[in-house]
């Protein structure tokens, strides 16, 4: 009788994220912390549950609708105020500057469905709470006030809460690649 075939190896996503070893120095430890944070939980292509096709129009069609809806709330403003529009010409701009992070954070999440499937799940989950919904969603909102009031120092700390966020996102990004990737 021979012997039974050996085991197929592993799936490059069927590892659990406590498997990943976070030895590379150039991670922050506030990224460091959070990712290790997380050691039992499953993989994000454990819990996906769509199949590689339709992640891959996830990916591309949500930040596209979410700088699609950003682009429709500009006409909006413009076609309704359009004195307003007209006499700040920044005005509109703080509307679509406040649709960047979002846009962001859509790309991120499709990103690591697509391409991170041994980060943790825990990790997406947290980047969508905590990235979307307390904070790119609310500087939204405090976009749409911004335009609609109109006081250009407020603009100004629009775009510099902007920017830090874009950055911090991109960040994370960063080191969830090298970490996972």
């Amino acid at each position: 009788m021979p012997p039974p075939p050996p085991p197929p190896p592993p799936l490059p996503y069927a590892r659990t994220a406590g498997e990943v070893e976070l030895q590379d120095a150039g991670i922050p430890r506030a990224f460091r912390r959070a990712m290790m944070s997380v050691p039992s939980s499953p993989t994000v292509g454990e819990e996906t549950g769509l199949p590689r096709p339709a992640v891959w129009v996830v990916a591309i069609v949500l930040p596209c609708l979410v700088l699609g809806y950003s682009a429709a709330l500009t006409y909006c403003f413009c076609q309704d105020q359009p004195a307003l529009a007209a006499s700040a010409p920044w005005r509109p701009l703080a509307i679509v500057l406040g649709g960047v992070p979002p846009a962001l954070i859509t790309v991120v999440f499709g990103r690591m469905h697509l391409f991170l499937p041994r980060a943790p799940f825990a990790l997406l989950e947290a980047l969508v709470n905590v990235g979307m919904c307390c904070l790119g969603l609310p500087l939204w909102v405090a976009a749409i006030l911004v335009a609609g009031l109109g006081c250009t120092w407020m603009f100004i700390a629009l775009a510099c809460l902007v920017a830090m966020l874009t950055a911090g996102v991109t960040a994370f990004w960063v080191c969830l690649a090298r970490v996972y990737g």
